[in-house]
C-alpha cells in the first residue's frame, strides 16, 4: 500500500471511528450515525491483467466489521476512485445484507470501466463511504447525477 492509500485509509478509519463519538456527544446529530456501525479493517486495490493483456480487471478488496450490537439488514459500501491529480474517475457500490452484530466479513468491490476503456493505470487513490442504502448518499456526490 502506498503512502497516499495509507493516509487515506487512516483518515477514513479515524473519521468512521469518531462518527459514533460525535453522535453520543451532540444530541440530535444523526449525521453519520449509521456509518459508525461499520468499520473498514483492511483494504487494498487489486489490478489483474485480462487474458488479452491489453485490459485490466480492478477490485477493491478487504475486511469490514459490524461493530454494533444489532444485525444490519443492509450495508452499502461505496468506493470513489481518483487519479494522480485527485480528479474523480468513477465510483462503485456493493451491498451486503443481514450482517450480524459483531461480525467481520470480507468484501470485494469490482471497479467497472466502460467497455474498451482501461484506466487501471490512472487509479491513484480511492475513498470509502458507508451507507444504509443508496438514499443516504450525499446530494453532491456524482452518483446523485447519474
Amino acid at each position: 500500500m502506498n503512502r497516499r492509500h495509507y493516509l487515506s485509509a487512516t483518515g477514513a478509519a479515524v473519521s468512521v471511528g469518531l462518527a459514533g463519538c460525535l453522535d453520543s456527544v451532540l444530541p440530535g446529530n444523526e449525521e453519520n450515525s449509521f456509518e459508525s456501525n461499520v468499520r473498514i479493517l483492511d483494504h487494498d486495490l487489486m489490478v489483474y491483467p485480462l487474458e488479452d493483456g491489453n485490459m485490466h480487471f480492478v477490485d477493491v478488496v478487504g475486511d469490514a466489521i459490524n461493530i454494533s450490537d444489532r444485525t444490519l439488514s443492509t450495508v452499502v459500501l461505496m468506493v470513489d476512485v481518483f487519479d494522480v491529480d485527485d480528479q474523480y474517475l468513477t465510483y462503485e457500490t456493493k451491498s451486503y445484507t443481514n450482517i450480524e452484530a459483531r461480525t467481520e466479513w470480507v468484501f470485494e468491490i469490482p471497479i467497472l470501466m466502460p467497455e474498451g476503456v482501461d484506466f487501471a493505470d490512472e487509479i491513484d487513490d480511492y475513498e470509502f463511504s458507508i451507507h444504509e442504502d443508496m438514499s443516504t448518499v450525499d446530494d453532491d456526490h456524482p452518483y446523485a447525477y447519474r
